[in-house]
């Protein structure tokens, strides 16, 4: 239909059933009519809808995603639902008629996904009742049949399905039909990604993409919308919670994984759709230029070499933009510029000289400050935390930042990727630097360098391994910069944390610390090293610290050393 817009959810349509009952892979498709239809809902297309089937999704299923539309804001669509693709059930001359309630999952991803403009995957199957106007999902028959269509479909990779534990209408399927059902999730699994949900919330976020969640929140107005408390009660209303928080970061993860995958239209799609929000609001983004540079001056210089990279963003979007901006936010706008453009991207970069999230409130003083005090370095440097702060963030970096060769062909090209590879893990630890472009930036980077390598023969050994691809050239100079900054900022970490924690002239506390902290390792300690005099004990207490947090080996051997 003219100046409609269409999305499509695909599920599983059993067509014979009994011990020999096969399904097909059919797609639910729904489009948003132009404006001035009057009829909310229309059913079109070869395969026609029962007369219950048509009832259920204007009593429930319409009404269950009007309730999320009204949340964000979007304006209720009227929409046209077919069903197509039924090849299959075509060629054996089966009637083309749905009956029953195991589509509606599709049925309201396709409307849902229409009135938003989310583009849902193709690989996506799903099946499941929407049970009532609350949004619970419960089982439906037939999955067994369902999961091997699927898997039988090379296009499909994910298929989502009703939560067997939590079905209330469990009582109408026999033992043998839920046994049949959970072998065959258990057999499929490996051929699958396979996923349970319990209601539509579950199945928002389960079946819709983070960037396609971020162009349609910039284009239907929803990106920044503030969503009360009490409007997430429900599935409806968590669901409308899923769409709306954590946008700005799937925003910045969405354009780094784009420019980082060559997928250069998708990462201007982005760019333009945020800036053509934001004018809309008359509003300039906070540091939306420093965000930007920062990101595109991380890229592999490989990366900003390519063709029809520049600009990411129109001139003209730019200067629409910088309309809405403070007198504060001059200097960010230039920024803009310079990322969009391509301009001054690089130019921090020398060759150097080469020779032959946590909380930051201390803890409060009370009846037992000691064991207070303990508690909480101990929970700072716990190792679950340091992974979760330090050691996750710095690793997911390295695993984002693709190495398009082994080599590299001159010294510049090395240390721009050196640089580059730096800025890249400032950035994942949410340290965007003040100017991306700045020199001391590239010293800082070349200084870890040196550090990372020093065991190896330094600065020199790393640019001769990156030059003929020895150790896995620049792949391996990435993971030696990688484990160098991790070591570093756990040290960094343990650092402050012991500097909040102390007054360095309160000796009395670090005496009364250090009692604690050998009577909550007492029992871990050897009979000889039971009993050791706090006085002693707390002239080391940071060392004693920092060998807990090591190894309790390294812990016994500093106590024999006391």
């Amino acid at each position: 239909m003219a100046g409609s817009r269409t999305e499509r959810a695909k599920t599983a349509i059993v067509f014979r059933s009994g011990d020999h009952a096969q399904a097909a892979i059919a797609s639910v498709a729904a489009s948003v009519s132009p404006a001035g239809t009057q009829e909310r809902l229309q059913f079109t297309g070869r395969v026609e809808f029962d007369s219950a089937t048509r009832g259920h999704i204007q009593e429930v299923i319409l009404p269950l995603s009007d309730r999320i539309l009204e949340r964000l804001g979007v304006a209720w669509p009227s929409y046209n639902v077919s069903l197509a693709n039924l090849s299959f059930a075509s060629a054996a001359e089966i009637p083309l008629h749905l009956a029953g309630f195991s589509a509606d999952t599709s049925v309201f991803l396709a409307m849902l996904s229409a009135a938003l403009g989310i583009s849902l995957s193709d690989g996506i199957v799903s099946t499941g009742h929407i049970a009532g106007p609350c949004g619970d999902i419960v089982l439906v028959r037939g999955i067994p049949a369902k999961l091997e269509a699927a898997a039988s479909d090379p296009a499909v990779e994910f298929f989502i399905h009703p939560a067997l534990d939590a079905d209330s209408s469990l009582g109408s399927f026999s033992p043998r039909q839920l046994a049949e059902t959970q072998d065959a999730i258990s057999r499929w699994k490996g051929e699958l990604r396979l996923r349970s949900v319990r209601d539509v919330a579950e199945l928002v976020e389960a079946a819709c993409d983070p960037e396609a969640i971020v162009l349609a929140s910039l284009r239907s107005g929803f990106f920044e919308r503030p969503m009360a408390n009490a409007a997430a009660d429900d599935p409806a209303g968590r669901a409308a919670r899923f769409l709306t928080e954590g946008n700005e970061t799937r925003f910045w993860s969405a354009l780094e994984d784009c420019l980082f995958n060559k997928r250069d239209i998708r990462a201007k799609a982005l760019l333009l759709a945020r800036s053509r929000y934001h004018a809309l609001a008359k509003s300039y983004p906070k540091e939306f230029g420093l965000q930007l540079l920062s990101l595109v001056s991380s890229l592999p210089p490989s990366l900003l070499r390519r063709k029809r990279l520049f600009p990411l963003l129109p001139m003209s979007e730019c200067i629409a933009l910088s309309q809405f901006a403070d007198e504060g936010d001059h200097g960010d706008v230039r920024l803009l510029q310079d990322a969009t453009q391509g301009d001054r991207i690089g130019t921090r970069r020398k060759a150097p000289a080469t020779s032959t999230g946590h909380d930051k409130r201390a803890p409060e003083a009370g009846l037992d400050a000691a064991e207070q005090t303990l508690d909480w370095v101990l929970s700072q440097m716990d190792e679950e935390t340091m992974a979760f702060e330090i050691g996750v963030p710095i690793d997911a970096a390295r695993m984002s930042f693709l190495c398009q060769s082994a080599t590299v062909e001159s010294d510049t090209e090395f240390f721009d990727a050196v640089e580059a590879f730096y800025l890249h893990l400032l950035r994942h630890l949410g340290e965007v630097p003040a100017n991306a472009t700045s020199p001391a930036l590239a010293d800082e980077s070349h200084d870890l360098l040196r550090r990372s390598f020093v065991r190896e023969g330094g600065m020199e050994a790393a640019l001769a391994n990156a030059r003929v691809g020895v150790n896995g050239g620049m792949r391996h100079v990435f993971d030696g910069l990688t484990e160098q900054f991790k070591r570093e900022r756990s040290e960094k970490r343990i650092n402050r944390v012991l500097k909040e924690s102390m007054d360095p002239m309160a000796w009395e506390a670090k005496v009364a610390f250090a009692q604690r902290f050998l009577k909550r390792i007492e029992p871990n300690l050897p009979p000889d090293l039971r009993g050791e005099k706090a006085e002693q004990c707390a002239h080391h207490y940071e060392d004693l610290v920092r060998a807990y947090v090591s190894s309790m080996e390294q812990l016994k051997s500093l106590l024999r050393r006391l």
